[in-house]
């Protein structure tokens, strides 16, 4: 935070939009869930905000899944959010830690409680990995050890994508209302795929970039759509991208690349915006909602049962005032949500491919 205040971006927050203390929350979800003194200046803050907006639509969460305040704290505010703003959109973009960069030996714990809390107090999430990150960097721009800044850059320019019909004006734009009623059927499996735009400067034809967004290397989570099925998807476009274009381009790749449920006709839309991205003239992302982002939460619950069934690390959270039926409604809780993807895609059969 010190660096925001006194570097290059210094000019783009409000000094009192800068809220922090000199501890963290020693990595722990039930720290930052139950004892951080900062949910109330923060809701405060958002308060001031949201009464000086016009046009108000939702919020927008980003946050790590695998610290304590990441977790922790990003779950009490979207908690209190969803009560005190209950008619607005509330959306998540949360980062799911990765065994080969983690800082902490409870990351899957935090990773499991948070999970719990997005599923009942958010109404869009798009969810992004740090090994798939990190794997976009490494195959894109041939960096054998990403740091930081590298996958904060892969994550960013997905964001700046995926957001631009919000903040641009454009003919074809999607709203985040619009987002919702299209690609989520059912209020629980709101979780969806996104995929990653190039982030080295390409120039590529529309039919290129169109193909680029489906395939499983640029997605933002370790999933194979090919595993799963399609309720819905939305292609958002930027840059110079002919409308007439993006419709053939859509169409000779659904059915060869996009398989969808059989109880949903072919539900694909798509989003124009005339304003490009620094690095190329075009690019597009892809949000879906896929039977297949069941992986990541079948990872998630594995991960942390194996470290329950030793109840290991469990009395970080209950000195901080948890209690262990709170992880057995997380596991119950995550499992029935990996039964509802399942069930979504009930009638995907492997001789269909």
């Amino acid at each position: 935070m010190d660096d925001i205040k006194t570097g290059e971006c210094r000019e783009l927050f409000h000094g009192e939009q800068l809220i922090g203390l000199n501890e963290d929350e020693a990595s722990t979800f039930a720290r930052g869930y139950r004892t951080s003194p900062l949910a109330d200046a923060c809701l405060e803050q958002l308060r001031k905000i949201t009464e000086a907006t016009s046009c108000f639509e939702g919020f927008a969460i980003f946050h790590s899944v695998g610290g304590g305040t990441g977790s922790g704290l990003a779950s009490v505010l979207l908690d209190r959010i969803s009560s005190a703003y209950p008619d607005k959109i509330k959306l998540s973009l949360p980062v799911y830690p990765s065994p080969r960069t983690a800082s902490s030996l409870v990351e899957p714990y935090n990773a499991l409680l948070a999970s719990h809390h997005l599923l009942e107090h958010t109404d869009l999430a798009l969810p992004f990995e740090t090994d798939a990150l990190h794997d976009i960097v490494w195959r894109h721009l041939n960096v054998e050890m990403p740091t930081n800044d590298d996958v904060g850059r892969v994550f960013t320019r997905t964001v700046s994508n995926l957001t631009s019909s919000v903040r641009f004006g454009g003919g074809l734009n999607r709203s985040l209302a619009e987002l919702q009623g299209g690609l989520v059927q059912f209020p629980r499996i709101h979780f969806l795929l996104a995929s990653c735009p190039p982030v080295a400067a390409l120039q590529c034809s529309t039919a290129e970039i169109t193909k680029s967004a489906f395939e499983s290397r640029n997605l933002a989570v370790k999933s194979y759509p090919g595993y799963g099925r399609y309720s819905a998807c939305c292609v958002m476009y930027r840059g110079d991208v002919a409308t007439a274009d993006a419709g053939a381009a859509l169409d000779s790749v659904v059915g060869k690349h996009v398989q969808f449920v059989e109880w949903e006709p072919r539900d694909i839309k798509y989003g124009v915006n005339p304003c490009g991205a620094v690095e190329s003239s075009r690019c597009a992302s892809m949000i879906g909602n896929n039977t297949c982002i069941a992986e990541l939460f079948g990872r998630v619950h594995h991960k942390s049962s194996l470290m329950y069934s030793k109840r290991a690390f469990v009395h970080w959270y209950i000195r901080e005032g948890m209690e262990e039926g709170e992880f057995t409604e997380a596991f119950e809780n995550l499992a029935d949500l990996e039964k509802d993807y399942e069930e979504m895609g009930a009638c995907y059969h492997e001789d269909d491919y």
